[in-house]
This record gives structure tokens, sequence and C-alpha cells, in this order.
């Protein structure tokens, strides 16, 4: 079945089928990509004279899906995206503009669907620790604005080896190797 949100269900368990799959799909070898194609498939970053301006690449968290999961209390950031967008925010300067479920001082009020959301500025350790990823929910959340923008704020610019550090690190999720 499909609902009138887009999203489907069924009466059989899907993973009967995919199951069977996954150790296949396990051992693929990793498509090897230079850091800054991997950059790329996470996001596009742009500069200003008020600092840089990140844009976000979510698989699932972007287009008219994102006010569907809103409504719905849901979100779809993968582990991996989870993981980028972490690293790009513990390097930012200044406050994020985030979606959040609670409000702090300052916020604008926006309902999705029957939630109340808030479209909020808040310092980077506090959208580090509550920001949603896919089935994990907080008392506090954020969530990646619908543009997937973040910024402009000044930035401290991370290094190779960094970059080379997290994409060693993000794990089955992201399907490349960086050389």
């Amino acid at each position: 079945m499909v609902s009138e949100e887009g999203l489907c269900w069924s009466s059989f368990d899907p993973s009967d089928v995919v199951l069977p799959a996954v150790p296949a799909l396990l051992s693929c070898p990793k498509e090897e990509a230079s850091v800054e194609t991997i950059k790329r498939k996470y996001f596009r970053a742009s500069r200003s004279k008020e600092g840089t301006t990140f844009h976000v690449l979510p698989r699932l968290e972007s287009s008219s899906l994102w006010r569907k999961l809103r409504a719905l209390d849901q979100c779809a950031l993968a582990p991996d995206e989870h993981a980028v967008v972490t690293f790009l925010l513990k390097r930012i300067r200044g406050d994020c503009e985030m979606i959040t479920d609670f409000p702090v001082e300052g916020s604008t009020p926006l309902v999705i669907g029957r939630k109340r959301y808030f479209d909020s500025k808040i310092n980077p350790e506090m959208a580090v620790s509550t920001l949603r990823v896919v089935e994990e929910r907080g008392q506090r959340n954020s969530y990646l604005r619908r543009d997937g923008r973040i910024g402009p704020s000044p930035v401290s610019a991370p290094g190779r080896h960094d970059w080379l550090g997290l994409f060693s690190d993000l794990g089955e999720w992201c399907p490349f190797n960086p050389v």
C-alpha cells in the first residue's frame, strides 16, 4: 500500500526478500574516489564575505520528502550523512540555522502537518548534540533545513588528513574509499 504521504508498506516482511542479498552487497568492494569527489557527494561549499555556506545533499532528507518526514515527526538522515554534517558543524564558528522541535530565543515557529517546529539559530555544539538521525530520537532534536543550507558562518577549514579520517570511518553507508 502507498499512503497519501508517498510512504509505502506491505502485509509481508520485505526483509524476507532483501536479507539474502545483504551479505553479497556488503562484500562488494567500495569504489575508490578522491576526497574531493566524495565531498561533492555529500555537500557543496561556497564562500562569501560573511563566511562559508554549506549546502548538504542528503539522499532522502530533501525535496518534497522533507516536508512529509517532518509532518510525520520522522527523519531520514543516514548515519554517514549525519557524520559528515556533524564534522561540518564542529568547524563552524558562529550560530547555525537549523529546524528544531524546541524553541530558542529568537526562533520562528513553523507548523508542518500537525507538528510544531522552530526555525532557530543555535550554537554548533547544540546542533551537533541534537542533530537527529534515522531511527533515533532525543528529547530535543534538530534537523537540516529543507534546502540543506548551513551558514554562512566563519569556518575553521579541515585539512586533507581530517577528510581522509572522516571518509575512512563512514562504514558500510558510504560506498567510497578515499584515495
